[in-house]
C-alpha cells in the first residue's frame, strides 16, 4: 500500500503538567514553533523524549506512527506547532555541530610569477611572506616527487607533491620546497 505524501501543521495548547495527543500519523514530525525551552514528545506509545524548537524525528524507512503525544512538564501552558508528514521535509536553516570556520571572500587576482629553481637536496624558498596573498599554486616540473612546507622542509618532512602534479597552499606565509635532485617548479599566486 502506498503511503500518502505531504505534511500538515498542527497547533496545540498543552496546559502545565498535562499531556495532549495529536491523532494524526506520519513518517516524521518537526517542531515548527513552541513557546517553552523544552517539553516532551513521543510517537504512539514510545517513551517520551525531550524536544525543543526545530526538533525533528523520522521513523525507520517503511514504518509510520499513528499519533504524537506532547507532554508539558512546565509550570505554564505550552503552545506548540508541529508539522507531521510523509515523504521529505526541510527548512532553510542548517545546523552544524562542532567547530566551524567561515571565511568571507572577495574577488582575487591571479599573479604569474617566474619559475623557481630548487637546489638539489636543499630547502629552497618558493615564495616569501605576502599579506595580500591568499595562496600559491605550485606545479612540480622536476620529473620526480618534491616536498613543500616551511623552512625546515626536507626529504622526509613536508607535503609530498608527485611529479607533474599541482598543489595549492593556502597561506600568506613563506612556502619552501625540497627536491633530492633539484629542478624547477612553476607557480601562480592568488592575491587580494
Amino acid at each position: 500500500m502506498a503511503s500518502p505524501k505531504g505534511s500538515k501543521a498542527y497547533t496545540r495548547k498543552v496546559p502545565a503538567g498535562e499531556e495532549r495527543t495529536i491523532t494524526k500519523g506520519g513518517e516524521f514530525f518537526y517542531v515548527l514553533e513552541c513557546d517553552q525551552a523544552e517539553f516532551a514528545i513521543g510517537m504512539d506509545d514510545s517513551a517520551l523524549d525531550y524536544a525543543k524548537l526545530r526538533t525533528n524525528k523520522r521513523v525507520e524507512q517503511g514504518a509510520q506512527f499513528s499519533s504524537l503525544r506532547i507532554h508539558n512538564p512546565g509550570l505554564t501552558d505550552l503552545n506548540v506547532r508541529i508539522i507531521i508528514g510523509f515523504g521529505e521535509y526541510g527548512d532553510d536553516e542548517v545546523n552544524i555541530g562542532g567547530s566551524v570556520t567561515a571565511a568571507i571572500t572577495k574577488n582575487a587576482t591571479v599573479a604569474d610569477a617566474p619559475d623557481v629553481a630548487l637546489v638539489a637536496a636543499t630547502a629552497t624558498k618558493i615564495v616569501s611572506t605576502d599579506s595580500t596573498r591568499r595562496g600559491v599554486m605550485i606545479s612540480n616540473d622536476t620529473g620526480a616527487a618534491i616536498r613543500v612546507g616551511g623552512a625546515s622542509v626536507a626529504a622526509a618532512r613536508g607535503v609530498k607533491i608527485a611529479a607533474d602534479a599541482v598543489a595549492t597552499v593556502e597561506s600568506s606565509g613563506e612556502v619552501w620546497g625540497y627536491s633530492a635532485a633539484g629542478g624547477t617548479v612553476s607557480i601562480v599566486e592568488v592575491k587580494d
